[in-house]
């Protein structure tokens, strides 16, 4: 037999602009759902980031409300969509969003579920 999964750790700060979203439902298996992104309230709990560390061909977007009129971030009743937009004004770069977490842990599970994701060098979605 298997010992029993201790439980998840605590986040490390709270967060007071963390979405509606933000529950504990203790699990079986110890697990704690301590936030979730999904819907229309999907981008709330993110931070839009432009810094292009690697000087690649995307071209970020500084808000959800630039990215969505650029057509690259669109949120629905039950997901959110994130996608490569047209070209910029700069030579070979595309519109896209990097997004980012405004909560932290020192530990975390992540689970997501895609209904689309594109295939080719360098569009693998990543943390950072």
């Amino acid at each position: 037999t298997r010992a029993p999964r201790p439980p998840a750790p605590a986040p490390a700060r709270p967060n007071a602009t963390a979405p509606a979203t933000t529950t504990r439902k203790p699990a079986r298996d110890g697990y704690v759902l301590d936030w979730e992104a999904k819907g229309k309230t999907f981008f709330e709990g993110f931070d839009f980031h432009t810094f292009d560390g690697n000087h690649g061909a995307s071209h970020y977007l500084a808000s959800y409300e630039e990215a969505e009129a650029a057509g690259v971030a669109q949120t629905v009743e039950t997901h959110a969509i994130l996608r490569a937009g047209k070209k910029s004004e700069y030579e070979f770069k595309r519109h896209t969003a990097k997004i980012g977490t405004t909560k932290a842990w020192k530990h975390f599970l992540a689970a997501m579920k895609y209904t689309h994701v594109p295939y080719g060098c360098g569009v693998w979605p990543a943390f950072f």
